[in-house]
């Protein structure tokens, strides 16, 4: 019986491995992808602006600002994808962590 066992653990230990493995290229295979990288941008601002009606400046801000620099990191590693839609969205970005800062000081 004892053998058997280690037969099945062993199954076990390599299925976990594989399930591993699969998982970790599939988040770096989203992360590299613009539309996901341009979809966490959006979100992010849409809770900046949420916060922000809220009156929780501080963390809109900090939305804003993570907001911004994924949109930077779209323009430069995909400057191709979408860019009439990166830029447009960039600057509303921009425009709204310039009215949190103005309203911190």
């Amino acid at each position: 019986m004892a053998p058997q066992h280690r037969v099945v653990r062993r199954r076990a230990a390599w299925l976990a491995a594989v399930f591993f493995f699969a998982a970790t290229v599939l988040a770096v295979a989203q992360q590299d992808d613009p539309s996901e990288i341009f979809l966490k941008a959006y979100l992010s601002a849409q809770e900046g602006e949420k916060l922000e009606r809220q009156d929780r400046f501080k963390t809109a801000l900090a939305k804003y600002r993570f907001a911004g620099s994924l949109i930077e990191e779209l323009r430069k590693s995909h400057a191709q994808w979408q860019p009439a839609v990166v830029e447009y969205r960039g600057r509303k970005i921009s425009e709204a962590a310039s009215r949190e800062k103005s309203r911190k000081r």
